[in-house]
C-alpha cells in the first residue's frame, strides 16, 4: 500500500499517457465520421452569425461546437465559409482542404484532453469511495475500455457529455458530503457544463431531484436546504446555458427557420388541444412573448420529434424503426469485454461485503446507471446507437473497482480470488490491445469477436465510415489500382485518390454519391469488391436485400472489420 501511495502520481500519469498515445495514434488509420464532417465549423458559424437553429446547430447545445472552434480558429479560411447558406458544404471544404489531416487532428485534440480529464476523475472518485487500489483498478478499466478509446478522439457530443455528466455527479456528491458555499457553486458550474454538452443531459435535472429526495430521506441534509441548493445549482446551469446562446431573448416563432415554419405550425396544431381558446393563447405566447433560450427550446423540440419518429436500425439480423427495450442491455453485454461483465456480477453478488462506508456515494453510481438504462430502454424511442450508453461507463468502472477490497476469511480462498482478479485484468487488457486500432469494431467472445460483429450491429456501432483511409492504405500496400466500391460514411474517395467503380450505396445518409444517371443494380458482379458492413446488411439501401447474394462468399480481408474485401471470379452466375 505504501508503494502505491509513493508511486501514485507516476501510475496515474502512465495510464493517462497510454490513453493519449492510443487514441492519438488511431487517427493515422481512421478518417472522419459523418457526424464530425457535418458539424465541423459549426461553432465559429454560431459565433459569427449569432444563430443557433441552422441545420448543424440544431444537433446539440453549443459547447461541443465551441470547443472544436478553438483549434479551428488558428487556421485561415475564406470568410464566406461561415455563411449559414454554406452549412452542408462547410465541413467538406475544411476537412478536404490541403491541411485537412492536420485540421482533423486539432479539432479532435480538445476531446482527447476531455477524455484524460474524465479518466482522472474516475480515478479520483473511486479512490475517495473505496481506496487507492480501487482507484487504480477503475482507471485501468477506463484506460483499456474499447468503447471509451473508440470515442475519445471523435469531435462530437459523446465524450464531452460523458465527461461533464460524471464530473457534475461527482461534485454534487461532494456538496452532499461537504455542504459549503464553494462546493455548491462548483456543483452548479459542472451541472451547467453537462447540460451545455448534449440535449439528453437534461436527464440530470430529474436525477438530481431524485437524489436530493433520497438524501433528505437519509437525513443528510434538511428539506429546505436541499430545495434551495437544487435551485442554486439549476440557476447557475440555466445562466451558463443562456450565456452560451449569447443571452438570446426572442419569441419562439422567431427561432423557427423559414423553411420549417409551416411544418412546425402543422405539428403544433396537431398536438395542441382542440379547444380554440387554448390554441389561440398558445399561439399568442409563441408569436409575441420573448423568452430566454428560445433557440434552445426549439432545438430540443426538433430532437424530440426526431426521436419520436424512430430511426432505422439493424440489430441481431433484423431491421427496426422504433426502440427496442432490450437493445441497450444486450448491446452492452456483447460490446463490453467479458471480464468487465464478470466484475459487475461479482460487485453485485458481494455488494454488502464490499460496500463503501459512504453509501450515499455508492447510491449516486447505482441511481445514475439504472436510470440511464431505464430511460433509453423504455422511454427513449431510439435503438440505433450504442454509444448513447457511454455516460454509464465511468460510473460502472467506479462501482466495480470496489471488488479489490473483497477479502475472504479463508486464506486459500482469498489467495485464489486474488489470482482470479489478476487473470480477469490480464484478459481485459489483452482484449483492448488485440483490437487496436479498431476499437469501434470491438465485440466480445460471446458473439465470436469483431469478425462476427456485423451480424449483430452496424452503422456507428461498428461501421461509421471510419475505414476508407484504411482501404486506401490496403490498396497501396497490395498494389491494387482499382476496386469496385460500396461505401457508407463521410470519407472522400477523391481526397484519398481511390480509383473505383461505384456499387449500390446509401443515397441520403452517406457522402459517397453515385455518378450522374446511375440506376441501382443489385446482383453478382465479378472482380475485386470493397463493401461497407452497413451496406452489406442493406440498412440504408433502397433494396435491403441488394447484397444478400454476397453473404455466401467469404471476404479475403476486412479493413478495420467494417469494410469487406472480396475477390470474385468471372465465371459465376447468380
Amino acid at each position: 500500500m505504501n508503494k502505491l501511495i509513493k508511486y501514485e502520481k507516476l501510475i496515474v500519469i502512465f495510464f493517462l499517457a497510454f490513453i493519449f498515445i492510443s487514441v492519438s495514434s488511431t487517427m493515422y488509420f481512421k478518417n472522419i465520421t459523418p457526424d464530425e464532417l457535418g458539424e465541423t465549423g459549426a461553432g465559429i458559424t454560431m459565433l459569427k452569425n449569432h444563430e443557433w437553429v441552422f441545420r448543424t446547430g440544431r444537433m446539440a447545445p453549443p459547447l461541443p461546437f465551441y470547443l472544436e472552434a478553438i483549434p479551428l480558429s488558428f487556421f485561415k479560411f475564406n470568410e464566406s465559409i461561415w455563411s449559414l447558406d454554406y452549412d452542408l458544404q462547410r465541413g467538406i471544404d475544411i476537412i478536404y482542404s490541403e491541411k485537412g489531416e492536420q485540421i482533423l487532428y486539432w479539432i479532435r485534440f480538445p476531446f482527447i484532453l476531455l477524455s484524460l480529464l474524465l479518466a482522472f476523475f474516475v480515478y479520483k472518485w473511486a479512490k475517495e469511495l473505496y481506496g487507492i487500489k480501487a482507484g487504480f483498478l477503475a482507471l485501468l478499466l477506463y484506460s483499456f475500455n474499447p468503447m471509451i478509446l473508440a470515442t475519445s478522439n471523435i469531435s462530437n457530443q459523446d465524450i464531452i457529455a460523458t465527461t461533464f455528466t460524471f464530473i457534475a455527479f461527482y461534485y454534487f456528491w461532494r456538496y452532499i458530503k461537504y455542504p459549503t458555499k464553494s462546493s455548491l457553486i462548483i456543483s452548479g458550474i459542472t451541472f451547467g457544463l453537462a447540460i451545455l454538452s448534449k440535449f439528453t443531459t437534461l436527464i440530470l435535472i430529474p436525477l438530481f431531484i431524485l437524489i436530493g429526495l433520497f438524501v433528505i430521506y437519509q437525513k443528510k441534509i434538511k428539506f429546505s436546504k436541499m430545495i434551495f441548493s437544487l435551485f442554486i445549482i439549476f440557476l447557475i446551469g440555466f445562466l451558463m446555458l443562456w450565456g452560451s446562446y449569447g443571452f438570446e431573448t426572442k419569441t419562439l416563432s422567431e427561432s423557427i427557420p423559414e423553411s420549417r415554419y409551416d411544418r412546425v405550425y402543422d405539428k403544433l396544431n396537431e398536438i395542441l388541444p382542440e379547444n380554440e381558446f387554448i390554441k389561440s393563447k398558445a399561439f399568442y405566447i409563441i408569436e409575441n412573448i420573448p423568452i430566454p433560450l428560445s433557440s434552445y427550446f426549439y432545438n430540443v423540440g426538433v430532437l424530440h420529434e426526431f426521436i419520436s419518429h424512430g430511426f432505422s436500425s439493424f440489430f441481431m439480423g433484423k431491421y427496426f424503426i422504433e426502440g427496442l427495450s432490450y437493445f441497450y442491455i444486450v448491446s452492452f453485454i456483447i460490446k463490453s469485454p467479458i471480464p468487465l461483465l464478470i466484475l459487475i456480477l461479482l460487485s453485485i453478488i458481494f455488494f454488502n461485503k464490499t460496500k463503501s462506508k459512504d453509501l450515499i456515494g455508492e447510491y449516486f453510481l447505482i441511481i445514475f446507471v439504472a436510470s440511464y438504462f431505464i430511460y433509453w430502454s423504455f422511454i427513449g424511442n431510439l435503438s440505433a446507437v450504442f454509444r448513447h450508453m457511454l455516460p454509464t461507463f465511468p460510473f460502472i468502472f467506479v462501482f466495480v473497482s470496489k471488488i479489490v477490497n473483497l477479502k475472504f476469511k479463508n486464506l486459500n480462498l482469498r489467495y485464489y480470488f486474488k489470482i482470479f482478479i489478476i487473470l480477469l485484468i490480464i484478459w481485459y487488457v489483452l482484449s483492448s490491445i488485440l483490437i487496436y486500432p479498431h476499437y469501434l469494431a470491438y465485440f466480445n467472445e460471446f458473439v465470436g469477436g469483431p469478425n462476427n460483429g456485423y451480424k449483430y450491429m452496424v452503422d456507428s456501432n461498428l461501421d461509421w465510415g471510419q475505414d476508407l483511409k484504411g482501404l486506401k492504405q490496403y490498396m497501396a500496400k497490395n498494389d491494387i489500382e482499382h476496386i469496385k466500391l460500396s461505401y457508407f460514411g463521410a470519407g472522400s474517395v477523391e481526397y484519398y485518390n481511390i480509383s473505383y467503380t461505384y456499387l449500390p450505396s446509401p443515397l441520403n445518409v452517406s457522402f459517397f454519391k453515385p455518378p450522374e444517371g446511375y440506376v441501382e443494380e443489385c446482383g453478382y458482379t465479378e472482380g475485386l469488391l470493397a463493401v461497407s458492413a452497413t451496406n452489406l446488411q442493406g440498412l440504408y439501401l433502397e433494396n435491403r436485400s441488394c447484397y444478400n447474394w454476397l453473404k455466401e462468399y467469404e471476404p479475403i480481408n476486412k479493413i478495420g472489420y467494417s469494410i469487406f474485401i472480396y475477390d470474385l471470379p468471372s465465371n459465376q452466375t447468380y
